[in-house]
This record gives structure tokens, C-alpha cells and sequence, in this order.
């Protein structure tokens, strides 16, 4: 394959090269990446500009250093969709054939035994949608590594079947073709004859074999090349035992040992790092000096152990072959090994410090075997296999972040924390569910809230102090507080802390039980059953009950209630039409109480985001019992009925609201705010003098001018902090006056918006453009655009 590269290059052919690694298995698309990464060296900056930015931005996805080339692409936000996973693969296509356009490519992805699932379905994508076009993609793997369920033969068959593939099977060399390789090489003639045939007997024709073990006689001193010619005693070599045994290990062994005991020692660090390495990084680990580090390098430089700056990550050093990295790596003592992974961890943590979210798979792995040695390290094992698994999540390499999310459960167990276990296998039971595996996701599910009521006996019941003084936040005047009638922020908000809905959104954006201690999904994840926890209460004391639940989401649906939201719930069998006036019979409607405490819920068809609408204040509960006697006036001060963490105290309309925590709230109270102040004070100048005076304690900055963004962040930089949340915003025309009641003057401003610049540097980059739909970014069904 190498010597068709080097051909095709010679002829001005692109050549993009990839490799999968056995230790590197579980990183997303990995051989593509590094794949694009080869040819992004060779790509002038007019030819980058020529590129799309959405198909740039998805590309630098697997290439952050496109974003050094193009760093007006901004940074892509987390995504947590099937739809992008598409978007992604549809990206990194259009760069492939875009890219073709300006000459051919040859694409080779080496080692695809080791290959990802995720991997492998980009490939059978790029397989399929690059017809046409002037690419040659050559992928290879080890025969004897794949199993008769390998995804990869199956991947086979399938671009075979579609007549997308051709396969060739590379067969050992022959007798005779291993003489005239070695007749060829040597350039010593008949006289190298009889160790060419010896050569031949003992690797059996396995290339690999035959140069380790031409090497190993090289480094014996058996053969040397003086001129262009090989010179030795090659009949005696050839009758007496070989410098190596057979066995590649073997072979590779024996070369490890002819390196001085520094070199081995090094050697057996950098095994355990990976498959490549950077120079500081094997300093820390192996806690040597510069300058005797330098000198072992340079002796495994020699020795062709090792190689400079070849590596698909670009650091430093790389293994000259993989094999030697695994033989090396198999050959040390367990405890060992286990030693070594443990400093490795801790190395990586220092010397790549703010790079730390992105190596979360290898810092994972580390840790992983590091704490069989020291146990303090098995929170760090988890800490980053739980990022590892969130970070494929992002990237829709859904095999990939269940992978690590079910090596957090098993250390979490170990450890008996039955609520982050809880809490992991929500978001491994999230993960199989926009992968529309349902089955796996009611098993995730389920396990996950068996071990919240286990938490939920052994979590700690002393609250922390509470707070010297009620929390004082600026806030615009709520339109409601009626979750079937809000849809803006201002009233969303409050509605948030005042009722709880079956699900909630955690701090991390996962979901979790709130007032559903679980839930069942059947018919292929159509129906979902929500058994709730005994012992919520409104309140006035009065239980809240499956029935709350029905009541309330036929409510919003109901046309004569007039709720901006109920399109949220059209998912749900028979929605649209009970809404739209089509059908007038509410029981038509998927949402039934099967008793106080079961709800079923029939969904149209599978719907990966449904649980995300649950977790929203459109699916919250009301108090039937309070809305049928006070009717719109439910909740007015003195009515209203609640069962969220806090209670209306007191409503001053256009100047204060007071909210104070629910002592009857069944959720888990974190915080110590006991009670909490919206200063429903208009505009940000008010509001900016009452926090210069300390009369407020949150002051949010999202909607102030880039001018007053500035001076405040300059002046309070110590206090700002950022957090990201699902939040959609939007710019909107006065219609009722010119020159915006003409349509096609609207039309022409929203086309005219450069909306880069207004997010990024008009708004300070405190949000996303909404370049591809309403759904903001962290959400299931989220497209960039």
C-alpha cells in the first residue's frame, strides 16, 4: 500500500492516511481524523477559503487545527443528536469531494480490525455517497483479528453487495518470492541464496517476520552492508540458529534486548503512554534529566525502535510499529505496568493541564489500570471516563460513549456511590435513546432507578446552613405563572422553581427522575409507562397524582385554552388532531392515568428527544382540584397551588415576586437558599445600579449593550461567571410600522444579518447563531445549520 502511495503521489495524487490502534479503539472516527489531519499541511489557505464554513466546522470536529487555519469558524458547540451525527458525516463528504475537485485522492485507513463501529459507519457513508468522484479509498486489517460477528465483515459484504468494494486478500509470500525479495535487497547475489531459503523456512513468507528478523541479523553483526551490498558468512548463517526465534513477539523481543537497560526502561514508559509519545510527557513518567532522556531517544532512534514526529496526534515520538509497542507493553510485569499507567495519569494531568477534556479517553484508560496500584486514583478513573463518554456523546459516536460511561458504572459500584452510578446510567440509558435503542434504554433506565432508591436510603439528610439572606435577581415582569400559558423566559423561569414536572434536566443537561421515580418503554419506544414517586404532595397537602399529570397535558392541548406550547406536544398520539379542532374527544389523546400513581403516554412514532419535552415546564403538572374552582385565576396570590422547591410567597405584579423553598418539596435540596427575590425592575440600567449598590446579588448580563457588556465585565471580571443552558432567542420586526410591515423588506433584513458577527462580537459571544433551527445547542434535535 505504501509503495501504490508513494507511486500515486509522484503523479500529483492527494494521498490522505489514516491508521486505527488497538489502545486508541474506543476515540470516535480516529483514522479519519487523523486522515484529514494528513492532508491539511498540503491545503493552501485559498484553497480552505474556498470550503464552506458549515462543512469546516464539521470537519474540525475530528481536526481542531482547522480552526487555527480559519479561526473566524468559532468553536462548534456540544450536540447530543442522531441528526448531527448525520451532519457530520454529510460535512466531512462534502470535504472529500470538494476536495477532489482539485485532483485525486487516495484515502488509506490501515488496521480497520481495530476499527470503532462509529468509525466503520463513516466509512460505509463515505463509501456510498463519494461515487463519482475522483477518490480511492484502501482500507486494510489483519484476517486473523476479525471474528466471524466483526462488524468489519459485515461492512464488507454490504459495500460488496452494493458494488462499492472489491476485496483482495493478501496471501503470504511464496518460497520463491521471499528469495528474490531478499536476492533484490541484499544486492550480493547467488551467495545470499542459501540464507534467503533459511529466511524463507522460518517466517513462512510473513513480511513482518522476515524484515524483523533481517534486521535483528543486522544488529547482531551477522550482515552489514558495506558499498551497495550486503557482506557475512550468509551459508553459515543460514545452517546456524537464527539471532531471533520465529515468533514476531519474539523477534521483537530479542531487539529490545540488544538496547542498553536505559533504553529498555525507556522503551517499556513509553509503551505504557502509547503509541506516541511527546518528550516532556516521558520525562515526567520516567523522572529522569534532559539530557539523559535525549541520549535514550536518540539510542532508540537508532536502533529504529522509535521514529520522529510520524504519529496521526502529532507529538513527538511514535512507535516505528505498533506491534513493538504491544510486545514491548505485554512483556512487563503486571504491577509493573500497573505502576506506570498510574504516573502516566498524573504526568498527563501536569504537562497537558488545559488540554485535559480532550485526551478524557486516555487519562481514563490510565487511571483505569493505575488504580489496581494505587486506589486513591479510581475517582480520577472516573471522573474522566464519564468526560470521555459525554465528549462522544457530542461527536454521535453513541458505541463509543456507552463504552466509557459502563467503565464509570463498574468503578462507581465498586465504590458503593449508588447516586452518581444512578445518575451515569441516565445518561448511558439518554445515549442508547437517541440511538433509538429502546430496549438497552429501558435496561439502563431501570437499572438507574433501582440505584436512586438505594441512594436515596443511604444519602445524608443534613441540609447545609441556610443562607443569611434571601437571593436578590433582576428579572423582567412574568406574563404568567401558568405553565400551559408561558412561553418566554421571564415566565419560564419562575414556573421552573415553582412546579416539577416527571423529568428533570440535571446541572450537566442529562435527564433524571423528578417526580417519576421510573419509567418503562414498550412498542419499540412508542409507549412509555411513568410510575411516580409515592408521597409527592401539593402545597395545600393534597397528593399530586397521575391524574394531575393527564389533566394538565390534555389542558394544553385543549384549542379553547389557548396555549402557546401545545405544539411541543404533538409527539403524542392524537395531539395534533384533539388541537387542531379535528377530533373534540380528549380521551383520543395518547395520555392516560391508569391509576394515582401510573401514566401511559402513545407516542405517533419513536421519538428520540421525547424525554427532553417531559423534563419541560409544557408537560408540568397542575392542580386539578385548584384550576376547576378558580378558573383563570388560579394563580393568583392566595390560590395557587404548587409542587416545585419553591412556593409563591408573594406578588407585587411589575415589582417584586418572593419564592420560598417548599418544605414538602420529594426532591433533593442542594442548595441553602431559603428563600429567593425577583426585582422585576425594566431595563438593564436599573438593574446594573442596584447591583453597583448591593441591593442585588445576580445581575444577568445576556441582554445589556456590547459597550455596557464590556465596562461590566472589566469591572466585575472577579464575579462574572458563565453557564451554559438551553436558551432561544430571537430579534423581532414592529410590523406595524414601516418599513418592516412590507414582507419583503423583513425578508431582505434577515438575509442581509451577518449572524457570526452579531453573536460573536455584537453579543460578546454569550450565544450560538441559530444558523439551523429553534432548537438551541445541548439539545436532542439541535442542527447548526
Amino acid at each position: 500500500v505504501e509503495e501504490v502511495a508513494n507511486r500515486l503521489r509522484w503523479q500529483g495524487v492527494r494521498v490522505l492516511w489514516g491508521r486505527c490502534y488497538e489502545f486508541e479503539r474506543v476515540i470516535p472516527y480516529q483514522p479519519i481524523g487523523e486522515a484529514l489531519r494528513s492532508v491539511l499541511p498540503t491545503l493552501t489557505s485559498s484553497e480552505l477559503a474556498e470550503f464552506p464554513p458549515w462543512i469546516l466546522g464539521q470537519v474540525a470536529r475530528l481536526v481542531p487545527e482547522v480552526l487555527q487555519r480559519r479561526p473566524g469558524l468559532g468553536t462548534t458547540p456540544s450536540i447530543r443528536s442522531e441528526e448531527e451525527r448525520a451532519r457530520l458525516f454529510e460535512g466531512v463528504g462534502h470535504f472529500l469531494a470538494e476536495l477532489s475537485c482539485h485532483g485525486a485522492l487516495l484515502m488509506v485507513l490501515e488496521d480497520l480490525h481495530w476499527a470503532s463501529e462509529s468509525t466503520l459507519q463513516l466509512v460505509h457513508y463515505l463509501a456510498r455517497h463519494l461515487t463519482g468522484h475522483q477518490i480511492l479509498m484502501v482500507g486494510t486489517f489483519r484476517s486473523e483479528a476479525v471474528g466471524m460477528e466483526h462488524p468489519l465483515l459485515g461492512l464488507g459484504r454490504r459495500l460488496t453487495k452494493e458494488g462499492l468494494a472489491q476485496s483482495l486478500r493478501l496471501s503470504r509470500l511464496s518460497f520463491e518470492a521471499v528469495e528474490a525479495l531478499v536476492l533484490e535487497m541484499s544486492g550480493a547475489g547467488e551467495a545470499i541464496l542459501p540464507l534467503a531459503r533459511r529466511l524463507a523456512e522460518e517466517t513462512e513468507g510473513n513480511p513482518f517476520f522476515l524484515m524483523e528478523i533481517v534486521k535483528a541479523l543486522f544488529e547482531a553483526g551477522t550482515v552489514c552492508v558495506e558499498g551497495d551490498s550486503w557482506q557475512g558468512d550468509f551459508a553459515r548463517a543460514s545452517e546456524a540458529e537464527l539471532p531471533l526465534p520465529v515468533a514476531m513477539s519474539e523477534a521483537i523481543q530479542a531487539r529490545v534486548r540488544r538496547l542498553n537497560e536505559d533504553s529498555q526502561e525507556a522503551l517499556r514508559v513509553a509503551a505504557v503512554v502509547g503509541r506516541e509519545f511527546d518528550f516532556d510527557l516521558l520525562k515526567t513518567v520516567w523522572d529522569r534529566d534532559e539530557e539523559d532522556v535525549l541520549e535514550t531517544l536518540d539510542d532508540l532512534l537508532r536502533h529504529r525502535v522509535i521514529e520522529e514526529g510520524s504519529g496521526a496526534v502529532g507529538r513527538d515520538y511514535a512507535f516505528t510499529h505498533h506491534k513493538i509497542q504491544e510486545v514491548v507493553y505485554a512483556g512487563m510485569p503486571r504491577r509493573h505496568r500497573q505502576h506506570l499507567h498510574a504516573r502516566a495519569g498524573l504526568a498527563m494531568e501536569s504537562v497537558y493541564d488545559t488540554e485535559v477534556e480532550e485526551l478524557a479517553s486516555e487519562l481514563a484508560f490510565h487511571f483505569q489500570e493505575g488504580r489496581l496500584h494505587d486506589h486513591t486514583l479510581r475517582e480520577k478513573a472516573i471522573s474522566y471516563a464519564v468526560q470521555a463518554g459525554d465528549r462522544a456523546h457530542t461527536l454521535y459516536a453513541h458505541e463509543e460513549a456507552i463504552d466509557h460511561y459502563q467503565q464509570a458504572l463498574a468503578l462507581l459500584r465498586e465504590q458503593g456511590d449508588y447516586e452518581r452510578a444512578a445518575r451515569t446510567l441516565m445518561k448511558l440509558g439518554l445515549t442508547h435513546h437517541t440511538a433509538f435503542d429502546f430496549g438497552a434504554a429501558r435496561q439502563a433506565y431501570e437499572e438507574g432507578f433501582a440505584l436512586w432508591q438505594r441512594a436515596g436510603a443511604t444519602r445524608p439528610g443534613d441540609p447545609p446552613p441556610p443562607a443569611p439572606h434571601a437571593l436578590r435577581v433582576q428579572w423582567d415582569r412574568p406574563t404568567s405563572l401558568d405553565p400551559a400559558m408561558v412561553l418566554d423566559v421571564d415566565s419560564i423561569a419562575p414556573v421552573d422553581q415553582l412546579f416539577s414536572g416527571l423529568l428533570a434536566l440535571n446541572a450537566e443537561g442529562d435527564i433524571v427522575p423528578e417526580v417519576a421515580r421510573r419509567w418503562e418503554l414498550s412498542e419499540g419506544g412508542r409507549t412509555y409507562i411513568f410510575h411516580l414517586r409515592d408521597g409527592v404532595e401539593w402545597s395545600d397537602g393534597m397528593p399530586v397524582t397521575a391524574g394531575d399529570l393527564e389533566y394538565a397535558w390534555k389542558r394544553v392541548l385543549d384549542p379553547t385554552t389557548r396555549s402557546p406550547s401545545a405544539s411541543m406536544l404533538y409527539d403524542i398520539k392524537g395531539a395534533r388532531a384533539f388541537h387542531q379542532g379535528e377530533v373534540s374527544d380528549p380521551d383520543s389523546v395518547g395520555v392516560r392515568a391508569l391509576d394515582g400513581l401510573t401514566l401511559v403516554v402513545e407516542l405517533e412514532e419513536p421519538t428520540g428527544h421525547f424525554p427532553y419535552l417531559v423534563a419541560t415546564f409544557a408537560t408540568f403538572p397542575v392542580p386539578r382540584h385548584v384550576v376547576e374552582v378558580h378558573g383563570e385565576a388560579w394563580t393568583d396570590q392566595g390560590n395557587i397551588v404548587t409542587n416545585g422547591p419553591f412556593i409563591l410567597e408573594k406578588w407585587s405584579r411589575g415589582e417584586r415576586m418572593v419564592l420560598s423553598r417548599n418544605p414538602a418539596y420529594h426532591g433533593l435540596s442542594t442548595g441553602n437558599v431559603d428563600q429567593l427575590v425577583l426585582e422585576l425592575v425594566p431595563g438593564w440600567p436599573a438593574g446594573l445600579e442596584m447591583y453597583q449598590t448591593s441591593d442585588l446579588d445576580v445581575l444577568d448580563v445576556t441582554f445589556f449593550g456590547p459597550g455596557v457588556i464590556d465596562e461590566v465585565l472589566n469591572r466585575y471580571h472577579g464575579e462574572y461567571v458563565s453557564v451554559p443552558r438551553l436558551y432561544t432567542t430571537a430579534a423581532a420586526f414592529d410590523v406595524s410600522q414601516p418599513p418592516f410591515h412590507d414582507p419583503l423588506v423583513r425578508r431582505a433584513f434577515t438575509l442581509a444579518t451577518d449572524r457570526e458577527t452579531l453573536a460573536h462580537v455584537v453579543r460578546r459571544g454569550l450565544g450560538f447563531p441559530a444558523t439551523g433551527g429553534f432548537v438551541p445547542p445541548g439539545m436532542a434535535g439541535h442542527s447548526p445549520g
